[in-house]
Order: C-alpha cells, then sequence, then structure tokens
C-alpha cells in the first residue's frame, strides 16, 4: 500500500522499526497517519492473525486504539502505554512535525507484571475477539505465552521508542523557548484548574446520583483523558476517584445490603492505593471503575456492553452522514427493534435523542471558531437542511447557532 503525503521517510521508519524488534523482542509498528492504517515489518502470529487477518472490525478497532494512544502521548509529550481489549500493554510514541501527530511508531504486546494471569476474565473483549479466539484455539495459547514485563523494563523500552519517534519529528521550537511556553501554560492550568476539576467531578457526582449512563460514561472519559494528559497531581485525583467508589457504595447500600458490591468497592480501592503513576492509574480507572459502574448498573451490562460500544463508535465515525436506525442495527448485527429496545434501556434515551446530542456537541465546536461559515455547519454534523438545524439547536441548547456563537466569541 502506498501512503500519500507522508512529511516523514516511511522505509526509514520500517527499518528503525525492525531494528527495534531485533533489538528488544517486542513487535514494532508504524503508524502512518494519512490513512490511519499501521504497518508490522515484523508480524508475530497475534499481531498478524488475530488483530490484522482475521477481523477486519477488530483490524479497526485496534488502529483507532493506537491512534487514540498517539495522540494523547502527543498530548503528555512523552510516550504513553495503554492496553488493548486483551490484556495486553502497548506503547506508543509519536512522530510530531509542524506540532500535528503525522505518524507513530507502536510496540509490543506484552502482559505487565501478573496480568497474564487474569486475561481469561477480561470483559473488555468484543464478541467479536472471542468468536475469532473460539474458532482459533492456538490464537489464545499465543496470547497466553506473551512476554511479562514489570514496570522499569517497560519504561526503558518507552524511552527507547520516544528517542526513535524524536528522531523522525521536528523541532520548530528551541528548548528554552519550549521551556517557557511550557511554564506559561502550567501556571495558566493551575489558575485554572480548581475550577475545572471541581465543575468536572462534581457533574459527575451529580449524574451517578440520577443514574444517566450517557453523561456517566462522557464524564469518566473526561477524568481519564484529564488524567493521562499529566494535568493534575495524582494524590488529588487519587482523592477524588476514592469519593467516586464511595458515591458509588452509598447510592448502593440500601439496594446491594452486603452484597458483592461491598467486597468490589473495598478492593477498588486497595488496588488503587500502590499506584504512583498518572498512566497506569488512568489504565486503572478505565478498567475498574468502568467495571464497578458495570456492577452498580450505572453503564451497560457486559451483556450488551458489546453491542452499545459498538454503536457508539459508529455514531462517532458517522454522526456527519445520513445515518438511519436500520444503519445502526446492520452495523451491530442485531435488528432493528432490539437495538432500538437495549439502546433505550442502557443509554436512557432513544438511538436518534443520542445521534441528535453528538451532533449539537459537535456543532457547538464549530460555532466556536468563526473562520467556519455558519451556513457550512449543518452539513458538517450531519444535518440536510439548515433550518432543521437551526430548529434543532435551539430547542436542545435554548438559543440559535447565531446567537451561540456570538456569546461563544465575545
Amino acid at each position: 500500500m502506498e501512503h500519500q503525503n507522508l512529511p516523514f521517510d516511511l522505509n526509514a521508519a520500517e527499518n528503525l522499526a525492525k531494528d527495534y524488534t531485533n533489538a528488544t523482542g517486542m513487535e514494532c509498528l508504524v503508524l502512518c497517519e494519512d490513512d490511519q492504517t499501521l504497518i508490522n515489518p515484523c508480524p508475530g502470529k497475534i499481531h498478524k492473525e488475530l488483530c490484522f487477518e482475521k477481523s477486519p472490525n477488530i483490524a479497526k478497532w485496534c488502529t483507532i486504539n493506537h491512534h487514540r494512544g498517539a495522540i494523547n502521548a502527543k498530548n503528555k509529550k512523552d510516550c504513553s502505554s495503554y492496553f488493548c481489549p486483551m490484556g495486553l500493554i502497548h506503547w506508543v510514541a509519536p512522530i510530531v512535525i509542524d506540532r500535528k501527530v503525522c505518524g507513530a511508531f507502536v510496540a509490543g504486546h506484552a502482559f505487565l507484571n501478573k496480568a497474564r494471569d487474569s486475561i481469561l476474565a477480561l470483559n473488555s473483549r468484543s464478541q467479536e475477539h472471542n468468536k475469532v479466539l473460539e474458532e482459533n484455539p492456538t490464537l489464545a495459547e499465543s496470547i497466553l505465552s506473551s512476554p511479562v514485563i514489570n514496570d522499569e523494563k517497560l519504561d526503558s523500552l518507552k524511552r527507547i521508542l520516544m528517542v526513535m519517534a524524536d528522531s523522525f519529528s521536528d523541532s520548530s521550537l528551541s528548548s528554552g523557548q519550549r521551556i517557557h511556553i511550557e511554564e506559561l501554560l502550567k501556571e495558566y492550568q493551575k489558575n485554572t484548574a480548581a475550577q475545572t476539576e471541581n465543575q468536572q467531578w462534581k457533574a459527575l457526582q451529580e449524574h451517578l446520583k440520577i443514574g444517566n449512563p450517557a453523561l456517566i460514561e462522557n464524564d469518566l472519559k473526561e477524568i481519564i483523558d484529564e488524567l493521562r494528559n499529566g494535568n493534575r497531581e495524582l494524590t488529588d485525583f487519587k482523592a477524588k476517584l476514592t469519593n467516586v467508589i464511595v458515591t458509588i457504595f452509598q447510592e448502593n447500600k440500601e439496594q446491594e445490603g452486603n452484597s458483592d458490591l461491598t467486597e468490589i468497592c473495598i478492593n477498588a480501592l486497595d488496588e488503587m492505593e500502590p499506584i504512583s503513576d498518572e498512566n497506569q492509574l488512568a489504565n486503572w480507572a478505565a478498567k475498574s471503575i468502568r467495571s464497578l459502574l458495570e456492577t452498580a448498573e450505572y453503564l451497560p451490562s457486559i451483556k450488551n456492553a458489546d453491542m452499545i460500544y459498538s454503536a457508539l463508535d459508529y455514531i462517532d465515525q458517522h454522526y456527519q452522514e445520513h445515518i438511519s436506525l436500520q444503519d445502526i442495527a446492520d452495523h451491530v448485527h442485531f435488528s432493528p427493534p432490539y437495538f432500538s429496545k437495549i439502546f433505550k434501556k442502557e443509554m436512557n434515551m432513544t438511538f436518534t435523542q443520542y445521534l441528535t446530542k453528538v451532533r449539537i456537541e459537535e456543532s457547538k465546536k464549530h460555532l466556536q471558531n468563526p473562520s467556519i461559515p455558519l451556513a457550512d455547519i449543518p452539513s458538517l454534523v450531519g444535518f440536510e437542511e439548515q433550518s432543521y438545524f437551526t430548529k434543532v439547536f435551539h430547542s436542545v441548547v435554548g438559543t440559535s447557532p447565531g446567537k451561540y456563537r456570538e456569546q461563544m466569541n465575545y
């Protein structure tokens, strides 16, 4: 496959990825940001068969996962590590040119510490992952034979990968200018952090009380992204996460009594205590807090989670297009009536209401950019007629798109 408009030498990147694999024993892939595809110069069985050959959906899922990791790494200005749906850790270092992620080196897979022991109990695997594993039992054996690394080795592997990516990235700012800008940003973050954080965590507490899964999902994502960006103190985040766990327990203790939820909450607090790294805490929260929320029935149950999150991902990727109930039902391989029923039950809103919510939220982002003509915004977010967009926007936001733009850019 030819990759157009790549601002770095792809052949050189592939050769360096091969060197990394040969030297460390860890597979190293090259992410091409032009079309968000992955090139693996030395593919092993798991990446080759499970991730890319057996299922287009799994391949897309993996690519999106690594792409998001690259964006997080760029925002954090460091190599980022994260877990794939199989519980295998990967790490990514972005190639940044003109302040944009133009590609990345993605390395892994491995088990971190003793995570291998819980691989068979993972809840993050999709139905499609499980189907492929059932049809190819030797793949499961290959996964369980993945190397186990500790935190120290992971840090070393991440540093090497970051040096590789830096060698392809540009540096339009001198080190002195960069330090000065970072200091200004930190000062700005320090002045605004308390207000933003209080609003963020307060919103989550309120949404837990009213039990709205869509809002809880969004709150949790924002909090985890904030943690991955490294903009808050670790101890403060732990205190906030502790409050979330206590809130979940308090909101459910009358219904649950002395049930499993009590033990799960206590175990969550015990697991969180020794974590001393922001990224590890973010990964833990993404998995453990989510699992706790599912157990307490705040988020979609494990049984329906695959369908719901596949649908949400499809909407996020295609909200600009005309999406019908039939389209989304076909995507998740269920009948429209059944999908509609489950979606409303788990999300506390209909498919149409959620799609409208996504489109309106995206339109707000465009309205905050004065360079985008007002007449262009409806088509950018999936509305075919400007008059209908204006009507829906006013119904949801309480004001017209034009007045909203004036308020945001005053």
